[in-house]
């Protein structure tokens, strides 16, 4: 896809040799976690032939993943998501704060002292629900889990 995306020109992709450049159709399933076993993946490969490389563009997101690590969370059962989804639904987002507040109370009270705003996003509210459900751990417990790369 060249609108939007901000692909370099052919001069640029022919000045310096580029990676994960129009690799991907937009219909295939790919996370910042896969990007990120990839990328780390390419850089062992290109730090073998080079103590230097310039990693550039894409999301904020995705460059920390790579430096920073990626925090894994498991797969969770579409039966919870589907469950969960639905209670939102039929009762709001009042009812996944109380279930982040019960389930990962001092998550719940850092974003209620830090980010507020999250406690009013449908999608993050559904994905701390869906995970502190799914695997009857609280959400937090599963942050800065990863490791890092250190190269």
């Amino acid at each position: 896809m060249q609108i939007g995306t901000a692909v370099p020109s052919q001069e640029e992709l022919a000045a310096a040799t580029h990676h994960f450049i129009q690799n991907k159709s937009i219909f295939d399933t790919y996370t910042v976690g896969d990007f990120e076993k990839e990328a780390i993946a390419k850089l062992d490969e290109l730090f073998l032939k080079n103590n230097i490389q310039v990693m550039v563009g894409g999301s904020g997101l995705y460059v920390d993943a790579v430096l920073k690590g990626f925090d894994d969370f498991p797969e969770i059962e579409s039966n919870v998501r589907e469950e969960v989804r639905k209670n939102y639904e039929e009762n709001g987002i009042e009812y996944l704060q109380n279930i982040l507040k019960e389930l990962d109370t001092d998550y719940y009270t850092t974003l209620l002292e830090t980010n507020p705003q999250t406690l009013q996003n449908p999608q993050r509210m559904m994905r701390f629900a869906e995970v502190c459900i799914g695997t009857g751990k609280p959400y937090s417990s599963f942050l800065n889990s990863s490791n890092a790369l250190t190269s």
